[in-house]
């Protein structure tokens, strides 16, 4: 499964499960037993993904869920020393900043992911949360972008000596 084409697609989903505060190997211990194995049937990570979709979908936050960086990482847990809780803020700022300016640069653009995404609503409220869930979009979408383009200019498969 790890050398699977649809890894990242299982990661992004295991993400989005434990983003509600629960624990993805509990979920993976309860759908791996409904795989469908067989050279035939989908791929074991694509399936995965999917039923992990589907059950997160299905979930309210629980009480372990932490704030995210971007919506993407976990930020530390309390207390944090006064020497670091500086840096932190800032990478958390420059990582937030960067993510916002993908989503702009992304619907300005006219990607197709964004465009699925729909208009970014007119209420206040219900904006910032749109672009919130763009922003934590942006960046697994430039990361796959910038993969594929590296991959089509044969980039990944030439040795350095080359």
């Amino acid at each position: 499964m790890f050398t699977s084409p649809h890894n990242e697609r299982l990661e992004a989903a295991l993400a989005r499960y434990e983003a509600t505060g629960h624990l993805a190997v509990v979920a993976l211990t309860a759908l791996a037993q409904r795989l469908t194995p067989g050279h035939e049937q989908t791929d074991p990570a694509s399936q995965l993904a999917a039923m992990l979709d589907k059950a997160t979908r299905k979930l309210q936050p629980s009480k372990r869920t932490r704030a995210r960086v971007a919506g993407l990482i976990p930020t530390p847990a309390e207390p944090i020393a006064d020497d670091m809780q500086t840096p932190l803020t800032e990478r958390q700022t420059l990582i937030e900043t960067a993510a916002g300016r993908l989503a702009d640069e992304a619907q300005s653009a006219g990607a197709s992911w964004a465009s699925r995404l729909g208009k970014p609503p007119t209420q206040p409220r219900a904006r910032t949360q749109w672009q919130a869930h763009a922003a934590t979009i942006a960046p697994y979408r430039y990361r796959q972008h910038r993969w594929a383009t590296r991959m089509s200019s044969g980039a990944l498969t030439k040795r350095p000596s080359d």
